[in-house]
């Protein structure tokens, strides 16, 4: 699937299991990776370049919290579930892999894991893998989103 903006989301029939999806390209400048710290994560190693030089990192880095925020806002414009979600159920198996950089391009690939009927006919559930890449494709944070989509109207 390309990654240009749907109008209109997928339905639930519309999905296959193995099916894989990319989003488009974002990064957080260092400004921006500081400034989501002081509001959200106030880690001395997302605030300050020259104490996050004695950090594990070595260097500034984002926000594990940031890098989330970023992955589901690439996700959310590609519109795949624009206006078929009918809710999330949670999220498993969330890792963050390696540091998160500053001025650094990340993209999404999603690929659907499993997908089930629900009791209701109007519904059903899909479990999606995020993995979201810098850009040498190191992974740098993953997870699997559990939402119910919206059946194909009759």
């Amino acid at each position: 699937m390309s990654t240009h903006i749907l109008h209109h989301g997928m339905y639930f029939e519309d999905f296959e299991v193995g099916q894989q999806f990319s989003t488009n390209t974002a990064r957080a400048t260092k400004d921006e990776v500081i400034q989501f710290a002081k509001e959200w994560d106030q880690q001395y190693f997302h605030l300050d370049e020259e104490a996050a030089k004695k950090s594990t990192f070595g260097m500034l880095v984002g926000s594990g919290l940031h890098v989330l925020m970023l992955s589901w806002k690439l996700f959310d414009r590609t519109g795949i579930l624009r206006n078929t979600a009918v809710a999330g159920v949670g999220f498993d198996d969330l890792r963050f892999k390696a540091p998160f950089l500053p001025d650094e391009d990340i993209h999404v690939e999603l690929s659907v894991l499993e997908k089930s009927l629900t009791s209701k006919s109007d519904r059903g559930k899909l479990r999606v893998k995020f993995n979201t890449y810098d850009s040498s494709h190191q992974n740098i944070f993953t997870f699997t989103l559990i939402v119910l989509v919206a059946c194909r109207p009759c």
